[in-house]
């Protein structure tokens, strides 16, 4: 419990500065703490970030300096999906086709939690030294579905590790099923998805633009709807799956247990996006 309490008060205060104030660090203040630019830029961003949430040297040594990386904005803007997708500016029903920008040092989640063997949780933290866009969806006016550092770096081991006919829960902005069926140990890629909307959307402005397009199949039905109607039998159909059908740990931690249960009985090898974060947030639950 004491460990859990001290990923929680870290997590409560990494929360509140991620959502109250991302872009509190700036270049001004990178370069005023090392105007002789002699330090990494991890390391006086993770400095200023220290200052900022107030954290004792513990805070800092187990938990900020471990979980902040920069990343590499070129890395970024050549992924696949990000330089060969062009995202057009469209509305649609309260849905948004839209793109949103990091400011250079601007603090963000850039990967699913890490656990240390002490049972640790380690939010991983990101920022550029640039401006960078991002492609995204708003959902009357709220981020919906997005494709940012968080989401490819989530999604990498499940992409590595799917193979044969895939089954993808939730289709978001076709970032799985774009990546998946471009690796020639995928033969097809089923992708369930409730919302019509979306569909319209990735059919109307994405999907042409896949080049393995004739690999993907899109099934609009409720995702535990069709987990509790595939057989046994049917299920023999496919090799992997993938589940992404939340938003956060606070809708999600209820839909993973349930889609563990209903993948499990059928079978199928299964990967679960941002499961750690799902993870974590059931162990707060059962220890209260």
């Amino acid at each position: 419990m004491s460990i859990m309490e001290q990923n929680n008060d870290y997590a409560w205060a990494l929360s509140e500065f991620l959502d109250q104030r991302p872009r509190f660090i700036t270049a001004e203040m990178i370069h005023e703490a090392d105007p002789e630019d002699r330090l990494p830029k991890e390391t006086v961003w993770t400095a200023l970030a220290a200052d900022a949430l107030k954290l004792s040297d513990f805070a800092i040594n187990e938990y900020l300096r471990p979980g902040v990386r920069m990343l590499s904005a070129g890395d970024f803007l050549s992924n696949p999906y990000i330089s060969g997708i062009d995202f057009p500016e469209r509305y649609n029903n309260g849905w948004r086709l839209t793109h949103l920008r990091y400011s250079p040092y601007e603090a963000f989640l850039r990967d699913d939690i890490k656990f240390t063997a002490s049972l640790r949780e380690i939010p991983q933290i990101g920022f550029f030294d640039r401006l960078v866009s991002y492609p995204a969806v708003l959902q009357d006016g709220r981020e919906w579905m997005a494709v940012k550092p968080s989401e490819i770096a989530s999604m990498k081991k499940a992409i590595e590790g799917v193979r044969g006919d895939v089954l993808v829960f939730g289709l978001g902005l076709g970032y799985f099923p774009f990546m998946v069926s471009a690796r020639p140990e995928v033969h097809s890629v089923t992708i369930v998805e409730l919302d019509p909307d979306v569909i319209r959307l990735f059919k109307s402005y994405l999907l042409p633009q896949f080049p393995h397009s004739e690999k993907i199949e899109i099934v609009c039905q409720d995702a535990f709807v069709f987990m509790e109607e595939l057989s046994t039998e049917g299920a023999r159909h496919f090799d992997s799956a993938f589940v992404d059908i939340w938003h956060d740990a606070q809708d999600g931690p209820e839909r993973y247990l349930k889609a563990r249960r209903l993948m499990s009985a059928l079978g199928i090898e299964t990967w679960y996006w941002a499961e750690n974060t799902m993870i974590s947030a059931l162990r707060w639950k059962a220890g209260h």
